[in-house]
């Protein structure tokens, strides 16, 4: 079951006042990339630093689910319901490895299971994993190494929810390579 729905833009020329939109996600990369995205949809962002929203216990059973849209959905209300009135942005995103059966899936974050790791620590031990995972699997060639990266994003607010999955396909490559 796909749901979907879509932002409007501000319009040129037209004097709109800005929406407030809670992008609930602890990530600074995530932040940083949507920043601009958001605020040119019309929306004044707010983190959930902004509105006073420490990391809880709690957040660590949102991403418990099978999908990468339970999972968005679990964020999004659960945010929802500590900020009510305002709009509320969240995803969940990972990779899918066709050589690994869709592995890591909705574990991507945390696939490695390493305990105390965060940001590029983190990334260095999911990437190390699925190095060692796609050999041991045989896949050697950039052609059993096909990947997709899956987002899935809910925006909770007003009575709405709306839901988009997107997906970006590709291989994965032996070696690091690229900036952050």
């Amino acid at each position: 079951m796909q749901r979907s729905g879509s932002v409007s833009r501000a319009g040129e020329g037209t004097m709109k006042t800005l929406r407030p939109l809670l992008l609930a996600t602890r990530s600074e990369g995530k932040l940083r990339e949507l920043l601009p995205l958001v605020t040119e949809a019309g929306f004044q962002v707010e983190t959930l630093a902004d509105v006073g929203i420490g990391e809880h216990a709690d957040e660590e059973r949102l991403e418990t689910f099978a999908t990468f849209e339970e999972n968005a959905f679990a964020k999004a209300r659960y945010f929802s319901r500590l900020v009510p009135g305002r709009f509320v942005l969240a995803d969940d995103s990972g990779l899918e490895v066709s050589a690994l059966a869709g592995a890591p899936g909705v574990m991507s974050k945390r696939w490695s299971m390493v305990e105390g790791l965060a940001g590029v620590e983190l990334d260095l031990a999911n990437n190390q994993l699925l190095l060692r995972e796609l050999k041991i699997a045989g896949a050697m060639s950039t052609e059993l190494r096909g990947a997709r990266f899956v987002c899935a994003a809910v925006c909770v607010g007003g009575g709405v929810e709306l839901f988009a999955e997107g997906y970006s396909s590709g291989s994965i490559l032996m070696e690091s390579g690229g900036d952050k």
